[in-house]
Order: structure tokens, then C-alpha cells, then sequence
């Protein structure tokens, strides 16, 4: 994973050699190593699914993916570590999270008698005030014994918000949460104000080898491995996928508040399709790209390849907006 902070410094998330845990360089923006935040403050142990942002005084917020009553990890500009926790959400699952004019909204999941309860909260800096922006209920598509007995539940494909979610530079929230070309935009107050869609976009049908990739994560190491082949069958006999996929992947906002919208359309080069619209809603072009911006600051995209191998970070390219 990558970051910028307002001076244009580069975060790097590096992931241990055979480890769960990474640690966190600075670059500047000429690509020189600044700090290693991990090693200034005696830090051994960050998760691997972390996540991160910076504030309009590049601080800079980790916090690790779970039930943890969320420990923010906050460094400033200098590189020194406090702490803060967000004890009202200790029961809720960490999903994601973005720090906006001096509030945090965060992304949950929680269980609600076996129901999936997606809410996005925006909580303010001093941990003083909560409003709840957004929530979505998910009920299990099945309910089948895999450990011990007890019951497990799937839920319809498709159905997370990680990646399709943002906020922008006024603190509006844009959710993509639809099986549609559809991005619907939020106030503060949790009010629909507009939507943006692409009235040419074709739905795409789910395909075998889109099926095969979520049974893949169903299956596959660290969890799955232990599931015995009968419930697998089960499970590939009542699972139910929709007809198409969602119309869009993933989202980003960049600092001009424009929005980049990644789609599951492949070219013949099997490059990906990406969208941009203006920060009114209004689309821009079309780019193909193989690789998704993680951000995109100063008219550069920045983005990551990974090393094949569980997502550490090998490369970070940057390209100039206009020659794309």
C-alpha cells in the first residue's frame, strides 16, 4: 500500500519477509528515504491489513483491521507516535477508514443476529460526537457447519464496501454500492444529493472463472484449508451468484476531487477500463490501465505492483496525468 501526505511525501507499506506484519517507510517526492517509522519508535509489529491516511497536518493515522477497539497509530510530520482508541466502536469490525476536515469516518461490519450490518460513521476528532452516514443490511445467502459445529454464513458476492467508498475534500461520502453503474453521493447529514452513472455502461455476466476465484477464497489458506470436501460441495451447490457483476471494482478520490472509477471491462491488451468524472459528476474520458491508481496528487498517478506472492510491494510507479 501507498500514501501521500499535503508536501507530497510517499508512505510505503512493506510487507515482512514470510510475515503477516509490515512496516512503514517515508520518501520524499524525489524518491528519497526519509524515515522508517517502524525502527524510530520501536514499533516490531504492524498488521498486514491495516488501514491508513493522512490529516491536513500530515499526521499520519495506521490502524489495524479488526476487533481491537481500534488503536489509531498517529505519527506526525515528524515521525513520533501516539496513540489514540475509538472505545464506542469496540464491538464492530474495522473495514476501513478516512480522516476529512478534523473527522474520521470510518467503514464497520458487524454481525447482527447473523445479519451483515454495514455501517459509515463519521466520528470527530476529539472522539466526542458520532453520526451515522450510511447502513446496509446483508442477510446470509446460507448457513452451513464448518468448525466445531457451529454455523458459518455466506453472503451474497459482491457485497463489501472496501474500495467502493470515499470521501471527498467538503466531506461528501460516495458509496458504490449497487448492482448498477451507480455512485450515490451523501451530505454530512446522511442525505442522498445526487448520483452519477455511465447510461452506456453494459452490464457484464458473471462468469465460471469468476465463480472459481471466490471459491478460491472460500477454500484456500489460512482458513479454508480445514473445510472438509462435503461442505465445500455444499457450498457450491446452494451458493447463488447474481446474474452480472457489480458495474464498478473500485474508487478513488483524487485531490482535485475528481472521481476514478475501476470497472470489470477488459480490453484486447486486457488492460482495465477506468472512468473519470469531474467533481460535479460529469465524465471526463476513459483511460485503460494495468494497474489502478492507489492515488492520484499533483496531476501524477501513483501506483503498485506487487510481488506475485501475498501483495508486498516490489515497485511504485508514478505517471504523468497527461500521458496516459
Amino acid at each position: 500500500m501507498i500514501l501521500s501526505d499535503f508536501q507530497g511525501n510517499i508512505y510505503v507499506f512493506y510487507q515482512k519477509n514470510n510475515s503477516n506484519y509490515s512496516i512503514i517507510k517515508k520518501y520524499d517526492p524525489a524518491g528519497r528515504l526519509l524515515a522508517d517509522l517502524n525502527e524510530e519508535n520501536g514499533l516490531e509489529k504492524i498488521s498486514d491489513w491495516s488501514f491508513w491516511d493522512v490529516d491536513e497536518k500530515d499526521n499520519l493515522f495506521v490502524c489495524e483491521y479488526g476487533y481491537s477497539g481500534y488503536p489509531f497509530l498517529r505519527f506526525n510530520k515528524r515521525g513520533s507516535l501516539t496513540v489514540k482508541e475509538l472505545i464506542p466502536f469496540r464491538k464492530n469490525f474495522l473495514m476501513g477508514f478516512f480522516l476529512r476536515n478534523n473527522n474520521i469516518y470510518l467503514l464497520t461490519d458487524v454481525n447482527i443476529r447473523d445479519n451483515r450490518v454495514i455501517k459509515i460513521s463519521k466520528v470527530s476528532e476529539d472522539l466526542k460526537f458520532t453520526r451515522e452516514l450510511y447502513t446496509k443490511t446483508c442477510k446470509p445467502l446460507i448457513k452451513v457447519p464448518i468448525f466445531s459445529g457451529s454455523l458459518t454464513s455466506f453472503y451474497k458476492p459482491y457485497s463489501k464496501l472496501k474500495n467502493k467508498w470515499a470521501v471527498d475534500s467538503e466531506g461528501l461520502l460516495y458509496i458504490a454500492d449497487t448492482s448498477q453503474y451507480q455512485i450515490s453521493v451523501y451530505n454530512q447529514n446522511g442525505e442522498l444529493v445526487k448520483v452519477i452513472d455511465r447510461p452506456d455502461y453494459k452490464p457484464l455476466k458473471v462468469t465460471d472463472i469468476d465463480k472459481q476465484v471466490y471459491y478460491d477464497r472460500f477454500f484456500g489458506p489460512p482458513y479454508g484449508s480445514g473445510i472438509p470436501d462435503k461442505i465445500k460441495r455444499r457450498i457450491i451447490k446452494e451458493y447463488k451468484f447474481p446474474v452480472y457483476k457489480p458495474g464498478i471494482k473500485k474508487m478513488i478520490i483524487d485531490d482535485e476531487d475528481r472521481i476514478w472509477v475501476l470497472t470489470y471491462e477488459i480490453n484486447d491488451q486486457y488492460f482495465s477500463g477506468v472512468d473519470i468524472f469531474d467533481r460535479q459528476g460529469i465524465y471526463l474520458q476513459r483511460v485503460w490501465m494495468t494497474l489502478f491508481p492507489e492515488f492520484v496528487r499533483d496531476d501524477k498517478i501513483y501506483c503498485i505492483s506487487d510481488d506475485g506472492y501475498g501483495g508486498a510491494v516490489s515497485r511504485v510507479y508514478a505517471f504523468v496525468k497527461n500521458e496516459l
